[in-house]
């Protein structure tokens, strides 16, 4: 990435050229159109911002692993003890050792990390070899009805959380009003739940309906700043922004799937429910 102007001491991004991709042919457009419009604080010179070339290495594919990482590292401290951190690759279709040396280390709690078909066949791979700890948490399969639909008795207790679920329950003064009434609305035009991608794309929607309320103007100037000065309660939940632009209001909800259907644990102002630890463990068959 070259720099090219100035905006507000932050560089616009005046060039990209993608210098390895692998898969070649496939992610390079997206990586270009993702960094296209940012902005970021310029190195200096003798006090003066210039030009910079600035080497990213971008992974698709990735978040689960991040999450398990972060997680773990989270977890590092004088109470709870790590034992076996294990890795996969996106689409193993056995992950029998990896759970075999974790039932060996005997853990209270089981985090995995992964996209749904991934956690649908640990959590079946865990019940066939016996894996039976106190409190297991997957993020972000269980967010989906399909999860538990699969998986069946063996979804019971299951913890997870996700960065907006149709669970949540949130009254707005957006075109929506209400959480429940976006889901209505959503339900009746596509069909079945909103995932927390759809709705993200929604709320981004809301938000610049509430700039040009607050702006009461659609110059982009006007309304730009009408959102910087945001602070709204809205269907996906509050909305403000720090001064770098990122939402820092967001609480993303902590949930657990009691009887098949996600409850919300936390933040206490939507808790709908308390927590349960006996993990369901299908009979034999």
């Amino acid at each position: 990435i070259n720099t090219g102007a100035s905006v507000r001491g932050a560089l616009t991004v005046d060039d990209i050229v993608a210098q390895r991709a692998e898969p070649p042919g496939v992610f390079e457009n997206a990586a270009r159109e993702a960094f296209a419009p940012a902005l970021f604080t310029p190195g200096r010179q003798g006090g003066r911002a210039v030009k910079s070339r600035v080497s990213i290495e971008l992974r698709f594919g990735q978040p689960p692993l991040a999450v398990a990482q972060a997680s773990e590292k989270a977890a590092k401290g004088p109470k709870p003890e790590v034992v076996p951190f294990e890795r996969y690759a996106i689409g193993t279709m056995d992950h029998s050792a990896a759970i075999t040396q974790m039932r060996a280390a005997r853990p209270d709690w089981v985090y995995a990390s992964g996209y749904i078909n991934d956690l649908i066949l640990i959590r079946k791979q865990m019940n066939d070899l016996g894996l039976k700890p106190q409190v297991v948490t997957m993020i972000a399969g269980p967010a989906y009805q399909e999860f538990a639909k699969t998986v069946g008795p063996l979804a019971e207790n299951i913890t997870s959380m996700s960065w907006w679920h149709p669970a949540v329950r949130y009254k707005s003064k957006d075109v929506f009003g209400s959480t429940e009434a976006f889901n209505a609305a959503w339900e009746k035009k596509y069909g079945g739940e909103a995932d927390y991608v759809e709705a993200s794309s929604a709320a981004g929607g809301v938000i610049l309906q509430l700039g040009i309320e607050a702006a009461n103007s659609i110059d982009p100037k006007k309304v730009r700043d009408a959102i910087a000065a945001l602070d709204a309660e809205t269907f996906y939940g509050k909305v403000k922004f720090g001064a770098a632009g990122q939402i820092n209001s967001l609480q993303p909800p902590v949930f657990q799937l009691q009887g098949g259907k996600p409850v919300v644990l936390w933040p206490p102002a939507i808790k709908q429910g308390e927590k349960t630890t006996t993990v369901m463990i299908a009979p034999d068959s």
